[in-house]
Parts: structure tokens; C-alpha cells; sequence
């Protein structure tokens, strides 16, 4: 055997892999995506080797080269020896299948009163991601993640405003009766508790009161109601905020009145009333509208009186007195009050008869709104 046969012969050995300080393995290989690997082959004292990883070469010119894995897949991995004389060895290949890394990650969402919350043999006290490696079954890293949300309860105030005639008002198996807040719970769909707090405000029923006085044989419109007997009704309407308002109305039903009214005036005077000026005896009737605007008929006795213009209190009954039975006022000449009163005046002064003389009077009407009437009275003997 030649020299250059033998050191063919020598390189018919079986291209070897192991982790670096591992023992060694046959081929076929599997690694792990990232992860770096040793391989090597016997030394041959001189010799120089050229590795290739699917035809790229490798930086390692000695019999162990260092590879790292970055893309999945299988890999053919080749190493060819050169002897010191410059003699080519075979070809020798092993196939790597490389795997990749495995990832999962899983969310849960509890409530507080479940923390803390196990995972995987792991205690999770609080919302976060949490993290853990196992080997899957080609033998890579398999990286499992865990995020943990953790949800508050949810609490919620909503308002109502009710009218005092809904009560009792039910509310999620409450019963309301009176103003306040009533609090009912719900489940979420993690389970946790939602507390909804909602505030009830009872609206008063309001009210009004009406009176209206209308003629009989009139009508008065209440509601879409035509009413014309007197008495009270009622109506319910609804206030500005929707609720109930009672209305009251007392309905009063006035007749005509027929009024009558003696008006005793002295001669020489007139009277005047509801825009009629009468100036003589008679009775006169006046149609008129009352304070509830319903028709009055108003009679208006109107008498006359003479008034003399002497008396002769000689005490034959006869024109002794004057005005008997009318408040009168007696002056002399010089403006000094002899008599007032209203039983006639007899013509004396202190229990003395007057001198025969003119005096003047004043007369009064018993309608104290009739300007009284004034003149001059002769005493005779």
C-alpha cells in the first residue's frame, strides 16, 4: 500500500458530533434552533480540514468546528481532510436536523378574591405576564406564557326620578318606597361581582285650586268637561316633570239679583247713578252687570220731599215743626248754631222761642253720598 492510499484510508472514519464536553454521538443529529454544537473528527498529525455547512464553509481549519444554528430545517454538514502533502480526503457528511423553539402563551382574567392565582406550579400573586421553560418533545426549549389580568369590580351609580303615584316602584328585586339609593349585584363574565348603586328621587304630586263663579245658564269648559252645576271637580294632569298634578276647581253658579234701592231727595235736587240723572219721583229700572258679570236688574224708588220755606210755631200743630224726622242744621244771621238734630226744629233757642226772622238750614239726606241741601227758613208769628 502506497503512502497517498493511506491517508484515503485514514479519513473512512465516521464523522462524529457531541456538545462540546459531551459525549459523542452517530448521526443523524437534531438541535435546537440558537443553540451552538461541536463538531470533530479523529486528528491526523499535519492535517488541515475544510468545513461546510450546506456548502458554506466555516471558519475552522482544524479537526472541531463550533455551529451554531439559526435557521430551521434539515443541514448536511460536511468536513474533507488535507493531509500535510497536500493529498485530499472523502467527502464526509452528517445530516442535522435543526427544530424550532416552541412558544404558547394563555391569558385568564379573575377576580381579586382568587389571587393569588396557580400557574403551572407558580404563584401569581398579582395581574402581570409570567414566564416558564420546559423541554418539548424533540428536546428544545419549549417557552410557555401566562398573563394574568385581574379584574376590579365594577361599580356603577345610575340615577332614576320617579313620580310619587309609581310607588311602590320595583327595581331589580327592590322595592322603593321613598327616596334614596338602593344597591343591587350582577356577575361579570370572569364571575367578579358588579355593584351597581343607583339613587332614586321620588317626585311630589303636585296640585292646584281654582274657583270660578259663572251665570246661570252658562257653561264653563274644565278638562273637555262642560260643566254648569255648581259644586267641586277635579281633573288630573301631569306637571312639568311628567307626574301627577290634581286639579281642584270649585265652580260657583251666580243668578241675576234683582236690587232695590229708596232714594229720598229734597226738593230742588237730583240724583244721578250708573250714568241715569233723575230729577223727579217714579220708579226706574236698570239693567246692569254684577261683580260675576252675570245680568242684575236694579229698581230705583226715588221720592221727592218738600221743603217749607217758613214755619209758625204758634202751637196749633199746624207747620210748627220743621223737617221732622231729617237730620237739619239751624243758623241765624250771624252764624251761630241754634239747633241740630233730627226731630224737626220747633223754632226756639235754649228753650226760648226765636225772634221772627230768616235763618238758614242745612238738610241731610239719610244717603250720606247726596250733597245736602242748604237754604233759608222764615220764622213767622
Amino acid at each position: 500500500m502506497n503512502k497517498g492510499v493511506a491517508h484515503i484510508l485514514m479519513l473512512f472514519t465516521v464523522l462524529l458530533s457531541a456538545v462540546k464536553s459531551v459525549a459523542q454521538s452517530s448521526e443523524p443529529d437534531v438541535v435546537c434552533v440558537g443553540s451552538t454544537k461541536n463538531y470533530f473528527v479523529n486528528v491526523r498529525p499535519g492535517s488541515s480540514y475544510c468545513w461546510k455547512v450546506d456548502g458554506v464553509e466555516q471558519f475552522s481549519t482544524t479537526n472541531s468546528v463550533d455551529i451554531k444554528w439559526n435557521t430551521l430545517g434539515i443541514k448536511t454538514l460536511t468536513v474533507q481532510e488535507f493531509t500535510k502533502d497536500n493529498c485530499a480526503g472523502l467527502v464526509q457528511s452528517l445530516q442535522v436536523t435543526v427544530n424550532k423553539v416552541s412558544y404558547s402563551k394563555t391569558t385568564r382574567k379573575v377576580c381579586p378574591l382568587q389571587l393569588p392565582f396557580m400557574w403551572n406550579g407558580i404563584s401569581c400573586p398579582l395581574a402581570g405576564t409570567y414566564r416558564t421553560t420546559f423541554t418539548n418533545a424533540v428536546g428544545c426549549d419549549s417557552i410557555a406564557e401566562f398573563e394574568l389580568c385581574v379584574e376590579d369590580p365594577l361599580v356603577t351609580n345610575v340615577n332614576f326620578e320617579i313620580c310619587k303615584s309609581e310607588l311602590p316602584y320595583t327595581w331589580n328585586n327592590n322595592i322603593v318606597t321613598n327616596s334614596g339609593t338602593y344597591v343591587s349585584k350582577y356577575a361579570t363574565l370572569a364571575g367578579c361581582d358588579s355593584i351597581v348603586y343607583a339613587n332614586f328621587n321620588v317626585l311630589p304630586s303636585s296640585g292646584d285650586s281654582l274657583s270660578i263663579t259663572i251665570c246661570k245658564g252658562e257653561t264653563c269648559m274644565f278638562e273637555g268637561r262642560q260643566l254648569k252645576e255648581e259644586g267641586i271637580y277635579y281633573a288630573n294632569l301631569q306637571d312639568n316633570n311628567g307626574c301627577d298634578s290634581i286639579v281642584k276647581l270649585n265652580l260657583t253658579v251666580a243668578e241675576g239679583k234683582l236690587i232695590t234701592k229708596n232714594i229720598v231727595l229734597f226738593s230742588g235736587q237730583s240724583y244721578t247713578k250708573n250714568g241715569t240723572h233723575f230729577t223727579s219721583s217714579g220708579s226706574y229700572s236698570k239693567v246692569i252687570k254684577s261683580s260675576a258679570n252675570c245680568t242684575d236688574e236694579l229698581i230705583t224708588e226715588l221720592t221727592f220731599i218738600d221743603v217749607p220755606n217758613t214755619i209758625t210755631p204758634n202751637g196749633d200743630e199746624i207747620n210748627d215743626v220743621f223737617m221732622k224726622g231729617f237730620h237739619v242744621k239751624i243758623y241765624n244771621r250771624n252764624g251761630i248754631l241754634l239747633f241740630e238734630g233730627d226731630n224737626g226744629w220747633d223754632g226756639t233757642y235754649k228753650g226760648k222761642v226765636v225772634s221772627k226772622d230768616t235763618y238758614f238750614y242745612v238738610l241731610f239726606n239719610a244717603d250720606s253720598s247726596i250733597k245736602p241741601k242748604e237754604g233759608y227758613l222764615t220764622v213767622l208769628r
